[in-house]
């Protein structure tokens, strides 16, 4: 038996600095009234109670041209001493909000598993690419990309061999708050699912 679980940690992003290591001082952090050096004390203490194998973290630390998700992740874990002391992510996004994996190497072998097709055949798209949808029921498709693709792993067990593929995903539930009539409602609605799904390209 293994144990997964996801956690979406709220700006976890925040509490690395530039060259991916932790920032444990008494700065606030993005969470109300709370230091740095609290919170991510706090993340570690949560890890070591809720103990996975491997944990999906939502909104994990930056991937960018100077920074790396999977760095921040394992500089995290070597500073608490966490058993889940390996990282992966997969397709990066703009938003600043990677899902990525953090897990045991002993227990686990993990790789990022991206499957479909280009957005145009029968095959559903593989998450880095555009496809076509007709979110605002004119008639016409839109073409989108992905804002924050899901993560598609193959996971082996290394016990015992055992294999098996998992997609993390950061999903948002939305409804039309704000709206005054049902115009407003259908655009607000509109809106909510093209930021849910995707990005509008064109």
């Amino acid at each position: 038996m293994i144990r997964i679980a996801t956690w979406n940690v709220e700006w976890f992003t925040h509490l690395f600095d530039h060259n991916d290591r932790p920032l444990l001082d008494d700065q606030p952090s993005r969470r109300y009234r709370v230091n740095r050096r609290d919170q991510a004390q706090a993340i570690a203490d949560v890890l070591r109670r809720v103990d996975p194998d491997l944990l999906i973290v939502v909104e994990a630390p930056n991937e960018g041209s100077h920074q790396s998700t999977r760095r921040a992740l394992q500089n995290f874990a070597r500073h608490f001493k966490l058993r889940q002391s390996a990282a992966l992510i997969g397709f990066p996004n703009g938003t600043e909000q990677e899902i990525a994996a953090l897990y045991d190497p002993d227990r686990l072998r993990i790789a990022h598993d991206p499957r479909g097709g280009d957005g145009d055949g029968p095959v559903a798209p593989r998450f880095d690419s555009r496809f076509r949808m007709d979110v605002d029921t004119d008639g016409q498709s839109d073409i989108h990309d992905f804002n924050k693709p899901p993560l598609e792993l193959e996971v082996t067990v290394a016990e015992s061999g055992a294999r098996l593929r998992l997609i993390g995903v950061h999903a948002k539930s939305k409804n039309s708050n704000g709206a005054r009539n049902a115009r407003e409602e259908a655009a607000i609605s509109i809106d909510n699912r093209r930021t849910h799904l995707a990005q509008c390209i064109w």
